[in-house]
């Protein structure tokens, strides 16, 4: 686990300590009803860092550019930084989730921890980016745990592949005779000549002639 329930939740009367607790169905906290919704259970929340993983980030963040140039820009108030960012505790947040910098091996803890765990729990490609999503975010994150998931032996061992089955490859028939088959391309963004910045290209299959008819630019290829 690289973060820690500290949450507390506000009902209307005050503030109840919570909390690695869940309530029942149907429990009252003196005349207010503890109903588990979801933009409830974001208010009961707050997750803090493991210390050892704390550290980690803190060292990887010093070391790349890219995070340290935005925590400046944040704390100028530059009005050009995506106003998604946020600075907590010197950390950088995106969309209230730890920035993660560029650091494979920071990153590859992270989809360690959230797949490869027994909490975990070895869940797929979804589950795993929504356990990594939750408390964390990088650029092109999305990605980076669908690659390791497929790279996970485990996985790709024990997992039931749920997809239909793929058909076979049919090729294409061998025509008997000129000009009963054809294939086309268009080759597009050429330099400008009489007007003309496209070409139509028709192959008989057959006798692999060809015909380029040229296109002008405002003609729609469809």
């Amino acid at each position: 686990m690289l973060c820690r329930d500290i949450g507390t939740t506000a009902l209307k009367g005050g503030v109840i300590p919570n909390l690695l607790h869940f309530f029942c169905p149907g429990q009252y906290i003196g005349e207010e009803p503890v109903i588990l919704r979801p933009h409830v259970l974001q208010t009961c929340q707050g997750f803090r860092l493991q210390t050892i993983f704390h550290e980690a980030l803190m060292k990887a963040a010093d070391c790349d550019q890219t995070y340290l140039a935005t925590q400046k820009a944040l704390l100028k108030g530059d009005s050009k930084v995506d106003t998604n960012f946020s600075i907590e505790k010197d950390l950088l947040l995106y969309k209230n989730r730890w920035y993660i910098p560029k650091d494979e091996s920071l990153r590859r803890t992270i989809m360690e921890a959230e797949h490869d765990s027994k909490i975990a729990g070895q869940f797929g490609t979804y589950k795993t980016i929504g356990r990594v999503r939750a408390n964390f975010y990088w650029p092109k994150m999305d990605e980076s745990i669908t690659e390791y998931f497929r790279s996970c032996d485990v996985c790709q061992r024990n997992k039931v592949i749920r997809h239909k089955k793929f058909g076979l490859l049919e090729p294409l028939e061998v025509p008997m005779s000129p000009w009963t088959a054809i294939s086309m391309d268009f080759i597009v963004g050429l330099p400008k000549s009489d007007g003309y910045t496209k070409i139509w290209v028709i192959v008989d299959r057959f006798s692999k002639m060809e015909h380029f008819i040229p296109l002008r630019t405002k003609e729609h290829i469809k």
